[in-house]
């Protein structure tokens, strides 16, 4: 019988409480005995509706239930890397916590896979000069050097960015 995890994966999601959602839906049609309860055992985690919480948004993961969640759900190593840094990424109420562990997330080789454009568009957004490179490119004034790209941006970034970019 296969496991959950490999029906539903955690690379294919942004939000924790979907992907763990989605598991507990297959892992009741692979296997009738599955619920809240028998997970919690299997995790080690002492309450059995502490799952049903997490899912309702009641409560939060921590460092801790994070890794017993992990067992529970036979996450093997990539797998239960990638699953912590999307529940803190989840999580996070700080940009630039968010950003780290999404940067986290993307640095797997298995989201890296599946989600290829997704790396693109996130390196493209998430730098302030990218716009603003092509913008300038594709005007009519621009010959395509790139130190009058940096010297029109006021030089706050390198030619060596303008070029990269």
């Amino acid at each position: 019988m296969p496991r959950p995890s490999s029906l539903v994966s955690p690379f294919e999601y942004l939000d924790y409480r979907e992907f763990l959602k989605d598991w507990f839906e297959a892992a009741k049609k692979t296997r009738a005995s599955m619920s809240y309860r028998r997970f919690s055992e299997r995790a080690g985690i002492k309450s059995w509706n502490f799952i049903m919480m997490v899912l309702k948004g009641k409560r939060n993961l921590t460092t801790e239930t994070i890794k017993k969640v992990s067992i529970g759900l036979r996450l093997n190593k990539q797998e239960s890397d990638f699953f912590s840094n999307l529940v803190l990424f989840t999580q996070a109420k700080d940009q630039l916590k968010k950003d780290q562990y999404y940067k986290a997330m993307l640095s797997s080789r298995k989201y890296n896979q599946l989600k290829p454009m997704e790396v693109s568009q996130y390196e493209y957004c998430s730098t302030w000069y990218h716009a603003a490179v092509r913008e300038l490119a594709t005007s009519r004034e621009c010959s395509g050097d790139p130190e009058w790209i940096a010297y029109r941006l006021g030089n706050k970034i390198s030619v060596r960015h303008v070029e990269h970019s």
